[in-house]
């Protein structure tokens, strides 16, 4: 889009730090926050955080959108994600080694 042009509702562009910002009808916004309020169908509140489930903002893919109530509790969360995600991983792992060792029973 050339210097000055007008941009029009919907239009997306990355922003210097790294993140996708989209042009809504009042003015640009990041699109996480915006795809996090159209999931939650209400605005954010104060202290509510967005993040990328896989630490990748250009990822704005809804499934990979968290919103968290208020910074002490994202933290926890967090923490919760990572232990399950790991749990998750090491589940499947076992699961392979069964296969591998042809045994599908626990």
């Amino acid at each position: 889009m050339p210097r000055g042009a007008r941009s029009e509702v919907g239009e997306e562009r990355i922003s210097q730090n790294g993140y996708r910002m989209i042009r809504t009808e009042k003015k640009w916004e990041f699109k996480h926050r915006v795809i996090a309020e159209e999931k939650l169908g209400r605005p954010l509140e104060e202290g509510e955080r967005v993040t990328f489930i896989d630490g990748d903002p250009l990822n704005c893919d809804p499934d990979n959108i968290r919103t968290y109530p208020a910074r002490w509790r994202r933290n926890r969360q967090l923490e919760i994600d990572r232990l399950e995600d790991l749990i998750g991983k090491y589940q499947a792992r076992i699961e392979e080694l069964k296969r591998l060792n042809g045994n599908s029973e626990s």
